[in-house]
């Protein structure tokens, strides 16, 4: 099951909704669990690369990632407006949909999710559910995930009979900057045709926007290292961070706050060189004098994964000499283990004792990769 959000820098409005709950949900009293940072590190080597030479079609731009029922991997491209299907070997089966608006085609396959024998694969162009079935490849049906106007951002979770989305607001033109935009967790009932109405069972801070003006075009933009929330949902609960620090809130699905745990961890400055290398991949003059960038580095960023031991993996970003650490946090142990991955990699899913993230390569190239879990 794939879980949660992405930080980027983004020129695109996020439309959202006015959650029912109030920032309250966030702070509502509950075991707070302090774990110390790890003591040592584990390297995890690729067991299968998905790439040109796997029997598929070249992968463009790679978004999500899934497993199957069956441990096969599901890679959306946005590039080609694709889902492609590889055995668990990593073999290439077949691709799913194409570009488009009609039955069981996309404008773009943002986020993938699986559920028993079923995949779910959300459009945020099209801002609708298509589901097909994972044995024959099958598109079964479509569903909207617009109400009231309101746009969904990121799908976190399947349950039964529903799909757990964040929903999220921006700041209207003219606000002072630096307004945090809160994201609604709703569970959005799994139904044939359109929905009235879904649930909010928790609020989280978002993303960080800021209104700025490049060449008489006003726009919201978030910042670079700005912070931005992540949320999972596992089995019957789901977890959120901030990226300010790392602690991370626990709920049910009623929207009762369960548990918060935290790990120590001294804040990464963020230096003149990483400034002058941020920066200098923003090309115009105008925007770059605009980009305001934090003192520190986030304490994470990416999606926010669970495994199933109820794990949180955490990407910490990269260490000294390039390559990328993740934090393996264990609430039930109290314990939490560093794993280093090659330079590059975002991992998407988790399932039993296999993970798969992107890699992108120095010349731009991307591909897929999935490690044992340790």
């Amino acid at each position: 099951m794939t879980r949660v959000p992405v930080v980027g820098v983004m020129i695109c409005l996020m439309v959202g909704i006015i959650g029912c709950r109030s920032n309250e949900a966030v702070s509502q009293t509950s075991p707070t669990q302090t774990l110390p940072s790890p003591s040592e590190s584990i390297l995890l080597e690729p067991i299968i690369e998905i790439d040109e030479s796997s029997g598929g079609p070249l992968l463009g731009t790679i978004g999500d990632q899934a497993f199957g029922a069956d441990g096969q991997i599901y890679v959306s491209d946005y590039q080609s407006a694709q889902v492609h299907e590889y055995k668990a070997d990593g073999h290439f089966v077949r691709s799913l949909g194409r570009q488009g608006d009609g039955p069981g085609e996309f404008q773009i396959a943002s986020m993938l999710q699986t559920r028993g024998d079923t995949l779910y694969v959300q459009d945020n162009r099209l801002n609708r559910l298509s589901v097909f079935e994972q044995k024959t490849g099958e598109f079964i049906r479509s569903q909207g995930l617009m109400f009231d106007e309101l746009r969904p951002y990121q799908m976190i979770g399947i349950t039964d009979d529903a799909v757990v989305l964040t929903f999220s607001r921006p700041a209207p033109f003219g606000e002072a900057p630096a307004d945090v935009q809160n994201d609604d967790i709703r569970l959005v009932p799994l139904v044939s045709g359109k929905i009235d109405s879904a649930p909010t069972i928790w609020r989280t801070p978002g993303i960080t926007w800021k209104p700025i003006e490049v060449n008489g075009m006003k726009m919201l933009r978030n910042m670079p290292l700005s912070p931005a929330s992540s949320c999972v949902f596992d089995a019957d609960r789901g977890w959120c961070g901030y990226s300010t620090s790392l602690t991370f809130n626990s709920f049910s699905m009623n929207g009762d706050s369960l548990m918060t745990v935290k790990v120590e961890a001294e804040p990464k400055p963020v230096t003149e060189a990483d400034r002058e290398k941020i920066l200098s991949r923003i090309t115009n003059p105008a925007l770059r004098e605009q980009m305001i960038l934090p003192d520190v580095h986030p304490a994470f960023a990416g999606k926010l994964l669970v495994d199933g031991s109820s794990r949180l993996w955490v990407r910490r970003g990269a260490t000294e000499d390039g390559r990328t650490e993740y934090w393996i946090i264990d609430p039930e142990k109290g314990a939490t283990k560093s794993v280093i991955l090659a330079d590059g990699v975002l991992l998407n899913a988790i399932s039993g004792d296999r993970v798969v993230g992107r890699v992108s390569a120095a010349d731009g190239q991307q591909s897929v990769r999935v490690y044992a879990v340790p």
